[in-house]
């Protein structure tokens, strides 16, 4: 399986920098910083990540408006969103998921935790991605198929015409 490309937005390069030293050892992990967040839609469309792993309190644009903004866009859509916060009060959480984040984690976990996290969300997408492109494929070849069988009925109708003549 290919790396999961993992997108990290936060706005304090101190956290950026405990965050890939904490992924550092995932060989199966590709990632990219953003401590812009008015730039994290660029680099979310350039990077097409599997997971991204973002703040929820930034300076200048916040995670909940971030988030809306990848659910509003058909290419980052389906993407997982794994909120960050030192929030820790239930509503913040549950305002993070009706706002279409994935999980939601209080920073900083442990690498482990952080790690597993990502892997399950980057699985999950990438299964589904395949499926939508086995799910596609089928309906390409049912097409095809549909055509050559028309064109065959064509040709047999032809054929019988002529044998009438």
């Amino acid at each position: 399986m290919a790396a999961i490309r993992v997108l990290m937005v936060d706005d304090q390069p101190v956290i950026l920098a405990a965050l890939r030293q904490m992924l550092a050892q995932e060989s199966d992990l590709e990632l990219r910083e953003v401590s812009d967040p008015s730039r994290a839609m660029i680099e979310a469309l350039a990077f097409e990540p599997a997971v991204i792993l973002q703040d929820l309190v930034m300076d200048g644009l916040d995670g909940i408006s971030l988030l809306k903004r990848y659910r509003a866009h058909p290419s980052l859509v389906d993407v997982p969103v794994v909120m960050l916060s030192a929030a820790e009060e239930p509503e913040t959480k549950v305002d993070a998921f009706r706002n279409g984040a994935n999980d939601y984690v209080v920073k900083l976990p442990s690498a482990l935790e952080l790690a597993a996290r990502i892997r399950h969300h980057g699985r999950a997408f990438h299964n589904a991605r395949q499926r939508e492109q086995a799910f596609q494929a089928l309906l390409e070849s049912r097409a095809a198929l549909q055509a050559r069988q028309a064109e065959i009925e064509r040709q047999k109708a032809q054929l019988e015409a002529q044998a009438r003549q």
